[in-house]
């Protein structure tokens, strides 16, 4: 007959929860590589621990310590080697998320916040040339979608008007002249009728 203290000496290995780290780590792509991919790379961390029913690890500090472990060295596997270096004396996964998010996460979203701040604001210069005021904005935008903000092309239509003094006509024919513009031809025309009828 068991005792009634069994359960106190029942080893940690008994009571791990079994998991298969290299279908874990399959699931968790691309590797981490900075703060530019980090908010990307933990969804599919966080998808990936669901699936297992191991979200709790993500947070959790009642949780078991084996386990905890096994999944710090999933996590560490799925960054790149100059990234890994960084928190490879992490041995625990609860803890290593803390550590990520602390250096990539606070930081990510205040640089977010700038950059929104810097792309709704910007106005174009009383003596800029129309191209270069769209390529300060495109750039803007593409640093936003690295951070994942996304806009619309009617956003970035939008903002360009908010911005362009006036100067709508000469808008309109250096976004048509450029090739890689995200912006469709037929987007633009239409935005621009709206825009000229309410501004009669």
């Amino acid at each position: 007959v068991m005792g009634p203290d069994t359960a106190e000496t029942t080893p940690a290995s008994e009571t791990a929860i079994k998991i298969d780290p290299s279908k874990l780590n399959s699931l968790i792509q691309p590797l981490l590589i900075g703060e530019s991919n980090y908010h990307d790379w933990f969804k599919t961390v966080k998808l990936a621990f669901k699936t297992y029913r191991l979200s709790k690890f993500l947070n959790s500090k009642t949780v078991d310590q084996e386990t905890d472990e096994q999944l710090a060295g999933v996590l560490l596997l799925a960054m790149v080697p100059q990234i890994r270096s960084q928190f490879d004396d992490t041995e625990s996964c609860t803890l290593l998320i803390q550590r990520l998010e602390t250096k990539y996460g606070k930081s990510s979203r205040i640089k977010v916040a700038t950059l929104k701040a810097m792309f709704w604001s910007l106005r174009m210069g009383a003596q800029q040339g129309v191209l270069e005021y769209i390529r300060e904005k495109q750039s803007l935008r593409d640093q936003l979608r690295l951070h994942d903000r996304n806009l619309t092309d009617e956003d970035m239509i939008d903002i360009l008007m908010v911005g362009c003094r006036g100067r709508f006509p000469a808008v309109i024919e250096a976004l048509h002249e450029q090739e890689n513009i995200y912006l469709s031809v037929t987007l633009i025309t239409r935005k621009g009728i709206d825009y000229l009828i309410r501004k009669r």
